[in-house]
């Protein structure tokens, strides 16, 4: 969707736009730029079958840098690498805390956060 966009600073609208809720493999892949985003209505972040890793976010080295905290009401289910591996390249250090509301379904789940480097 906006795959390596460095232009996207902060996207507080996605949270208004109440008919996305899910988010597939790489839709904000190296989006390095990225420092909010509100996820306030997303359900699922997977891929395509839900079963491979998905890379939402890798590559987003500033996201919550204000804020440190990933924040996911709504979210129910998940694919793994959501952040991606824990690489110099992908590593966030600012997510220092990860609010889930509802009972999350993991699909063979490879550290969904595993590039959140102070969780």
């Amino acid at each position: 969707m906006f795959r390596e966009n460095t232009n996207i600073v902060s996207f507080g609208e996605l949270g208004s736009i109440t008919g996305v809720t899910l988010l597939k493999e790489y839709d904000f892949y190296k989006c390095e730029n990225l420092e909010y985003i509100d996820l306030s209505n997303i359900t699922n972040i997977e891929t395509e079958g839900g079963m491979e890793e998905n890379y939402t976010f890798s590559g987003c080295k500033n996201l919550f840098k204000d804020v440190k905290i990933l924040h996911m009401p709504k979210l129910t289910e998940i694919s793994g690498l959501m952040f991606g591996y824990n690489t110099a390249e992908n590593v966030n250090p600012y997510i220092k805390m990860v609010l889930m509301e509802s009972v999350v379904y993991s699909h063979r789940s490879n550290c969904p956060f595993g590039g959140c480097s102070n969780l």
